[in-house]
């Protein structure tokens, strides 16, 4: 028989029991010892005789066994057996052709065990049948080493195991504990009431429970299956499988009332796995799981993974390889862009699992790789302020250039402060401005692709210095800039123009120079933007030019204007004469006059201008109209008048110096008669209908048409009297009393008949007026400054008085003006004036405002803010201080507010110091100009705290002490830290981490954050001189990063990548630091960010 390495159950190998079949001196064999007559009775000496005669090592028994061959029952009593052998079989039902079926009883008395190397087997062999029969008071365990090809109870061929015993124990290593793998049809196993059965493998076949092949699993009705949990007999597979459908390899059946005394608590799973797929990798993490006696240190782990289209998984280490208080795994040789199903197992001491749950993952598509072949930077030309830089273009794969970033850091030579340029696309040169003049500079080039936050490809370090200071450049005044004429009179003139500007010199350091007629050089002054010349000649044209130059003496160009003094005049006293005289002739038609009259003349204003004015009414009218006709006009003629009407006209002279005169008055001129007379055709009245109140009054108006008509007469009339009089003559109607009348106007000509028309007249009773009670202005007191406008705002009660409408005055109209029915105000000089708003209502209310107008104060506005940092990071909790200022320096207003995108991540002091608040968020903290609302913006990102005690598990003697040390991520945390524990009567632990070893037992102490992250410690306490206070027993860390005096210190247990950063994250040193403490040394005084591995830790060097 081949080599069997099977799973560890029954050991007992080479038993045949035949009913018929054997002859009667032999009845089977025992781990190949014959069982005769003579040694049935005592197979116990039977297998310690054959072992001392043949020499064969690890072949032993002690206690009792026999064989009955009547009964065919094999029965042990506190039997230890044990055969070390590959090969030999146990215990075998093996019925010839003729007996269909066999059976062999094992009665178990007392406490035993056989350990075997290969099974204890019983199995029907071609296509007979066979059972195994486990009864008796007792206990039997066995322990299978080696077995491949045979499972510890080995059952074909319609084989049946029936356990009544106390208790079987099958412990395999290499297979199945009760099954087959050769001729799989069918086999059952039936555990009897009372019975207790117990399968553990520890095999690693994915396909091999505690079962395999079997048929049918029979459970009386009051046991069950108490492991795995939720446990069943899976009919499709087999075998037992847990609740999800994995296959069991450790199985109790026992009664429903059993309660194991053994750790049978799977452990729990902390939280979901955290994982973080690359192209070719899924780098997976948790927390540590906790069990309820297995300490989180001890706990054991497994990561499996497979396509999310595949059946079958693959595994991180075997079972019996499976790495304590593992958090972390990295799945390698992965396929870019594929779905992946990963979860990690998690055993307990007793061998309890769980798992964290299935999670689906895709891998990345591959990533390009960033590349800089030439990191040469070359500068290729600098001035006093800024140098140009090119560079090498990077590639990204296949990506277009134009995806590509470059940043430009640079700093003063010496300095550690870094400064960023803007981020260039697809661009290899730049020139970096705003340097000093005369300074020796450093410069990087940072290279990213458009996806990157941060890089570790840069291009090698350019030196240079700037240029000294040489300003070449003038002043220069707006686009579109001219001087404007403020003022001219005869001997002054009076300029101004707009302020120059220039690219070094500040506005108000700028001198304005002005030539005169090109020759005088007037140095008028700095900051000034007007100049009055005096003492200049009457009626002279002058060319002025002004010219504004800087500190240095550059002349910007001239912005030129000329112009000419007015004339001296003499003043003109004397009105226009007529020494042609001054009677008006005038012609008359039926609807026009024609008037003349002879030129005038004056001392000073010449006869051809002098200007003349047309004054014209009808006779019976108080308002003449005047039309001005202009230089010299002699005629004018008025025409559409009426015929046989009489109209006064009047002609005045005036000279330029205003002076007048009047020709004699024409009165009473009076156009001729018409020789038809014109009748009424129709009469029309305004307005086409009425609303009265009852005693108020209204006139209304009729229009007789044609305007010709001789007789324009109308009598007026109301049909309801009563409710509307009307005035026959006038047409004034009285309401009397609520209702609706029809007012009529007749044409009193009624030579081509009766021409009238009605309108409708409606009456309500007068409704008493809501007068106003109150008037206020607001605002009640302000400020202006000359020049400006603003609306003050009226405020009547109540707010349903009848009339709202309000006046407005100014008690000083030279100060500032009011317009009257809308409260515009308009700022004219300097002081005070009171602005009164009156109702029209005839309530005789007011209210008024005192206003105060003040000479205007050159103002610089502000044209942006800058704040000082633009990216910081802060752990929960922690604080930073941003600071801004207001461009210009010499703003006028300097005031700005902060505010944050989302202060449940990060809030901000009106004084700048920002807070944070909520891990893994990010807020943009924004500085805003009170002046033009110019925005700045540091976007802050947070952090989480955490906190570790080291060591993380200790064991102490009764009444020693150990002090325990907590420290926070990041070390300068600000949260306070309590100490407490879960067993004062086993371990105490004082308000600084002290702990004192009290009473025998387990106890863990906790350490508590004020933001409520916690950490333990787990102690156990052992009398006597077991306790050890220097005796690391867990400590979490793989590697730690410190400074000391000045030098960085790496220590790791593994060969690892090191990367150090300056807080700009410019990588100042990567190496591979070896097992150990390795010093890192040179660097200068300041904050670095250290990786190891995936680890980031933040070091402050001193």
């Amino acid at each position: 028989m081949k080599r069997l390495i099977l799973l560890t159950l029954l050991t007992l190998i080479g038993w045949i029991g035949a009913t018929n079949t054997l002859r009667a001196e032999k009845y089977g064999k025992l781990f190949g010892v014959d069982i005769t007559d003579k040694n049935c009775h005592d197979l116990v000496k039977a297998v310690n005789d054959y072992a001392y005669k043949y020499s064969i090592k690890f072949f032993e028994a002690s206690g009792k066994l026999s064989y009955d061959h009547s009964t065919h029952t094999l029965t042990m009593e506190n039997l230890t057996l044990s055969c070390k052998l590959s090969g030999l079989d146990g215990i075998a039902i093996r019925p010839n052709d003729e007996i269909n079926k066999s059976q062999l009883k094992i009665e178990v008395i007392g406490t035993n065990t056989v350990n075997c190397k290969t099974a204890l087997i019983t199995y029907g062999e071609g296509m007979g049948k066979g059972t195994l029969d486990i009864k008796g008071p007792g206990t039997l365990t066995v322990n299978c080493e080696d077995g491949y090809y045979c499972a510890t109870v080995e059952m074909r061929a319609g084989t049946y195991l029936d356990i009544h015993c106390k208790e079987l124990c099958i412990n395999v290593k290499n297979n199945a504990g009760i099954g087959t793998h050769r001729q799989p049809s069918p086999s059952t196993v039936s555990v009897h009431e009372g019975a207790f059965l117990k399968i553990t493998s520890a095999n690693t076949h994915s396909d091999i429970g505690a079962f395999t092949n079997v048929d049918n699993l029979r459970i009386n009705a009051n046991s069950k299956i108490h492991k795995p949990a939720s446990g069943q007999f899976n009919y499709s597979k087999k075998t037992v499988t847990d609740g999800v459908g994995n296959l069991a390899k450790e199985v109790i059946i026992a009664p429903k009332s059993w309660m194991s005394d053994e750790d049978d608590t799977p452990p729990t799973a902390k939280g979901d796995l955290t994982a973080t797929p690359t192209d070719k990798t899924i780098a997976l993490s948790w927390k540590r799981a906790s069990d309820n006696k297995t300490l989180p240190g001890n706990l054991r782990y497994q990561v499996r993974w497979k396509r999310t289209s595949d059946k079958s998984w693959k595994y991180s280490h075997s079972e019996d390889k499976m790495p304590k208080d593992m958090t972390s795994y990295t799945i390698e040789d992965l396929t870019p862009k594929t779905k992946y199903d990963v979860d990690v197992k998690v055993c307990d001491g007793a061998g309890n699992a769980s798992y964290y749950g299935k999670k689906t993952v895709q891998t990345k598509e591959t990533t390009p790789e960033l590349v800089l072949k030439d990191k040469t930077l070359t500068v290729t030309g600098k001035t006093d302020h800024s140098v140009s830089l090119q560079w090498h273009a990077a590639t990204y794969g296949t990506r277009p250039h134009s995806e590509i970033k470059y940043s430009i850091v640079y700093r003063l030579k010496g300095e550690e402060t870094w400064k960023h340029s803007t981020l260039l696309y697809g661009e290899t040169e730049h020139t970096v401005t705003g340097l000093m003049a005369d300074t020796e500079y450093e410069f990087w080039v940072l290279v990213f692709h458009k996806s990157m936050d941060i890089t570790l490809v840069y291009t090698d370090k350019a030196e240079a210095r700037t240029d000294k200071l040489v300003d070449k450049t003038p002043p220069t005044f707006p686009e579109g800039a001219r001087v404007k004429v403020d003022e001219v009179t005869e001997t002054t003139v009076k300029i101004s123009w707009p302020k120059a500007t220039d690219d070094r010199t500040p506005q108000n350091k700028i001198r304005y120079t002005i030539y005169k007629n090109w020759k005088y050089n007037y140095s008028i002054g700095i900051d000034v933007d007007s100049h009055t010349f005096d003492l200049l000649a009457q009626d002279t044209k002058y060319k002025f030019q002004v010219y504004a130059i800087d500190e240095v003496g550059n002349w910007s160009k001239s912005l030129d204007t000329i112009i000419k003094t007015k004339k001296k005049v003499v003043p003109d006293t004397e009105p226009p004469y007529f020494p042609n005289g001054q009677e008006l002739s005038v012609t008359a038609t039926e609807t026009s006059l024609n008037v003349s009259w002879p030129a005038a003349a004056d001392k000073v204003t010449a006869t051809n201008d002098l200007r003349y004015t047309f004054f014209f009414s009808r006779s019976d009218a108080s308002y003449w109209p005047g039309n001005t006709l202009g230089k010299n006009a002699l005629s004018h003629t008025v025409t559409g008048l009426q015929p046989d009407t009489e109209y006064n006209i009047c002609v005045t002279v005036y000279d330029e110096a205003a002076n007048s005169a009047d020709y004699t008055w024409k009165l009473k001129t009076k156009t001729k008669a018409s020789d038809k007379t014109v009748h009424p055709a129709s009469v029309s009245i305004a307005p086409t209908s009425l609303d009265l109140e009852t005693e108020n009054k209204a006139t209304l108006t009729a229009t007789v048409l044609p305007a010709d008509a001789k007789d324009k007469t109308v009598t007026w009339s109301s049909n309801l009297p009563a409710i509307a009089s009307v005035d026959a003559v006038t047409g004034e109607v009285t309401a009397l009393a609520p209702g609706k009348a029809e007012i009529t106007a007749t044409a009193n000509d009624k030579a081509d008949g009766t021409k009238s028309e009605t309108i409708e007249v409606r009456v309500k009773a007068k409704k008493v007026r809501k007068l106003v009670t109150d008037v206020s202005v607001m605002p009640a007191v302000h400020t202006m400054v000359e020049g400006d406008i603003f609306y003050y705002s009226g405020i009547v009660e109540p707010d349903d008085a009848d009339e709202k409408a309000l006046t407005w005055t100014s008690s000083d109209p030279t100060v500032a003006t009011v317009s009257k029915g809308g409260g515009f105000i308009n700022a004219l000089k300097a002081g005070t004036t009171t602005i009164t708003a009156t109702t029209n209502d005839g309530s005789g209310k007011y209210g008024q405002s005192t206003l105060t107008v003040k000479t205007p104060i050159l103002v610089i506005a502000a044209t942006g803010i800058v704040v000082d940092q633009t990216d910081i990071s802060l752990y929960e909790g922690g604080t930073a201080t941003l600071t801004a200022r207001v461009l210009p320096a010499d703003a006028a207003s300097k005031g700005f507010t902060w505010s944050s995108s989302d202060p449940t991540v990060a809030s901000v002091s009106s004084d700048g110091v920002v807070t944070a608040h909520l891990p893994g968020g990010t807020a943009l903290i924004t500085a805003t100009a009170d002046d033009g609302g110019w925005t700045d913006f540091c976007t802050v990102r947070v952090k989480g705290t955490s906190v570790k005690i080291t060591p993380s598990a200790f064991r102490l003697g009764l009444g020693e002490s150990l002090e325990l040390t907590a420290t926070t991520e990041p070390w300068d945390s600000p949260m306070t830290k309590s100490w407490s524990t879960n067993r004062p009567g086993v371990a105490e632990v004082n308000k600084d981490g002290k702990v004192k070893a009290v009473a025998e037992g387990d106890a863990v102490i906790t350490v508590t954050l004020s933001g409520g992250q916690k950490a333990n410690c787990y102690i156990t306490v052992k009398k006597g001189d077991e306790g050890n206070a220097n005796e690391l027993i867990v400590d979490d860390s793989n590697s730690r990063v410190w400074a000391a005096d000045g030098i960085l210190y790496v220590s790791t247990e593994q060969l690892i990548d090191v990367e150090v950063f300056n807080f700009s994250g410019l990588l100042l040193k990567k190496f591979k630091a070896s097992t150990g403490t390795t010093p890192v040394e040179h660097l200068p005084a300041g904050f670095y960010a250290v990786r190891i591995g995936q680890q980031t830790t933040k070091v402050v060097i001193r």
